[in-house]
């Protein structure tokens, strides 16, 4: 959900699972794709993850047959913005998908143990970080052992201060998870 009110989600009508939102005052939500319809070339099988940001603008984590996929959605039509398969070997999975503002960020899963998070502005790719993928699951789980998360913290910069810290805490000579808690610091976004 966006500060506006808008929302995407999942429903299930007649036995048909589609991706809509829905923005407050209207009478009817607006499909964005549907499972089991052609999208992209080839037949959607399942809605992964979907995220709305503050124009209503919708990135979901999409499977076709035998491959990963994520779109975006500006409003009119959905676009493949990012996918694994032949075109890139070592690209293995999307990890996550969230928005800040007008952004947004996936976490793009490598094959040799390593995470980039990038962010989608509707036209481009901007890299934000990058680590290894031990260094960002402690991230991870550091934060989510936190007892409450802080909606006005911006996620791009906690995902850069706490990935950077998870990076050089790794490196370091094995502390306790505690202790990488602590030197990660700070209440992270929830993806």
């Amino acid at each position: 959900m966006n500060s506006r009110g808008e929302t995407a989600f999942l429903g299930n009508a007649g036995g048909i699972e589609r991706l809509l939102v829905i923005t407050p005052g209207d009478l009817q939500a607006r499909s964005v794709a549907t499972v089991g319809a052609p999208l992209a070339g080839g037949l959607l099988t399942a809605v992964e993850q979907m995220a709305i940001d503050e124009d209503g603008r919708v990135s979901f984590i999409g499977r076709l047959t035998g491959r990963q996929m994520l779109f975006f959605w500006d409003r009119t039509k959905v676009d493949v913005v990012a996918q694994t398969g032949p075109a890139t070997p070592t690209l293995t999975d999307f990890f996550s998908i969230s928005t800040s503002g007008r952004d947004h960020y996936a976490v793009f899963n490598y094959s040799w143990g390593f995470l980039e998070v990038r962010a989608y502005d509707g036209t481009r790719w901007t890299d934000v970080t990058s680590v290894s993928r031990t260094a960002c699951l402690m991230a991870v789980r550091c934060w989510r052992r936190s007892a409450s998360v802080s909606p006005g913290l911006a996620k791009s910069t906690w995902w850069r201060r706490s990935l950077r810290t998870a990076a050089s805490s790794s490196r370091s000579t094995s502390p306790r998870p505690s202790e990488q808690c602590r030197r990660i610091g700070g209440t992270p976004p929830l993806l």
